[in-house]
């Protein structure tokens, strides 16, 4: 009987990981179909650096059809109710996540892969 308790303690806690990781993918991603939207994750304020000028640039290039940009920052995520580099098993930073209405089209730490991302 105990095994049959601790395989379904680990099926709970395994299902609360991927209904948490759904529900963050839902609030970044857009509604509409054919949109973006572009998250940051850093561990400093990236804001005034060429990094994050470059994912600007990227994300004006685009117009209309991004439809959010946000920026979360390690040090401020104590403050946030999930936590990002567990969720989106973040090692270094900054990363760059993309989402679409169906989720996350790519996820990467090079603005250069991010520009040839959106030439192709």
């Amino acid at each position: 009987m105990g095994r049959h308790t601790l395989l379904i303690l680990f099926a709970f806690l395994f299902i609360g990981c991927s209904s948490e990781k759904d529900k963050v993918i839902d609030n970044l991603k857009p509604e509409k179909e054919g949109n973006y939207s572009f998250a940051i994750f850093a561990d400093e304020n990236p804001t005034e650096t060429d990094y994050y000028r470059k994912v600007t640039d990227v994300a004006v290039s685009l117009g209309d059809s991004v439809s959010n940009r946000s920026v979360f920052i390690k040090n401020e995520e104590d403050a946030d109710e999930y936590k990002y580099d567990d969720i989106f098993n973040i090692k270094n930073y900054p990363l760059i996540i993309v989402f679409d209405s169906n989720g996350i089209v790519l996820k990467t730490h090079s603005t250069s892969e991010l520009e040839q991302f959106f030439s192709d």
